[in-house]
């Protein structure tokens, strides 16, 4: 028991400490993995991306998309009225940062241990995971997002925003608007142009200045 607790601490470490958004998920799948859950869906009160993250089965993906929503309105979270009876059963944690509702990570399972030490752990493992996302995407070094430079790296490589979508798990739409915000940030017209940009301010990892 005492080796499981330190192997958590450790992990919710390396959640608080993550560089990417994308290092964040294999701590965050360690610890619910260890306590009986299957699956892990992370949910950020955004207009242009809710859901941020999820493992599940791709049968499933559709239902969640059509299903998930965070509500502006305090304390109320995401719906998951449509959620297939095969993922089992577990809970949402709400994520506040600042005072206002940040996000929800979900946690399901077939036989998840749903006791209060259990909760207890999966809160902090779900507080920890987004706010480090909140604090990546706010870095100051970088006008864009990390998913839109996700984006725009995918588009310089030629991709189109169906095969964008595909690599990063996204809608076509979704790959669309996070390409049309980078390009309103970034203060061009053209798709070309804002890889022209981002490659000239050395915003897309391994393009040289």
């Amino acid at each position: 028991m005492k080796i499981e607790r330190c192997k958590t601490v450790q992990a919710i470490e390396n959640i608080e400490h993550a560089a990417t958004i994308d290092a964040i998920w294999p701590d965050v799948k360690a610890v619910a993995a260890s306590r009986g859950f299957d699956h892990v869906v992370v949910l950020r009160n955004a207009d242009g991306e809710p859901l941020r993250y999820a493992d599940l089965p791709g049968d499933f993906a559709p239902a969640l998309e059509v299903s998930r929503r965070l509500e502006p309105r305090p304390h109320t979270l995401a719906e998951f009225s449509t959620l297939p009876p095969g993922l089992g059963c577990g809970f949402i944690v709400p994520v506040y940062v600042d005072g206002r509702l940040a996000g929800a990570v979900l946690f399901c399972g077939q036989a998840p241990d749903l006791g209060a030490v259990t909760r207890s752990t999966l809160h902090i493992v779900a507080q920890s995971a987004v706010e480090n996302i909140v604090r990546i995407e706010r870095a100051p070094d970088s006008p864009l997002s990390l998913r839109e430079i996700e984006c725009l790296r995918l588009a310089a490589l030629g991709r189109i925003d169906a095969e964008i979508g595909d690599t990063l798990g996204i809608s076509v739409r979704t790959a669309r608007f996070h390409i049309d915000t980078a390009k309103r940030k970034l203060n061009v017209e053209t798709r070309v142009e804002a890889i022209t940009e981002a490659i000239r301010r050395n915003l897309i990892a391994g393009w040289p200045n």
